[in-house]
């Protein structure tokens, strides 16, 4: 069977997904390859044709990971001041949920995390 030109990157970006979901949640060194790639239904033996190694895998995950927060801050508030984008940032990643529940973004992303319990405050 043939596949698009693009299946391969399609099949590389959900391997890198689930990786970044699992290492966000669990740390990379409590990951194993077999239980990625058996969550976006491939073979072990199908992660080489994407990634040399474990650790090639580790790095793009984080990156991916750290790509989704940069996306997560910069979408969080588009129209506000540098100060209160970061508070809100600050707020989500020491929320409870975040701590709970790390690999998801949270549902304090989702509304003002401003109106939290214990929020900080921005100073003058």
């Amino acid at each position: 069977m043939r596949y698009g030109t693009d299946h391969k990157e399609q099949t590389r970006s959900r391997v890198v997904a689930a990786a970044a979901r699992a290492m966000r949640a669990r740390g990379p060194d409590q990951v194993a390859v077999t239980e990625i790639m058996a969550q976006v239904g491939l073979t072990h033996g199908g992660f080489y044709a994407h990634f040399p190694s474990k650790d090639s895998l580790v790095g793009a995950a984080i990156e991916a990971a750290f790509e989704q927060s940069r996306e997560r801050v910069l979408g969080m508030s588009p129209d506000q001041s540098p100060g209160e984008t970061l508070r809100r940032f600050i707020n989500t990643y020491v929320s409870a949920e975040h701590r709970d529940r790390p690999e998801t973004p949270s549902e304090q992303e989702r509304r003002d995390p401003g109106e939290a319990p214990g929020h900080i405050e921005e100073r003058e």
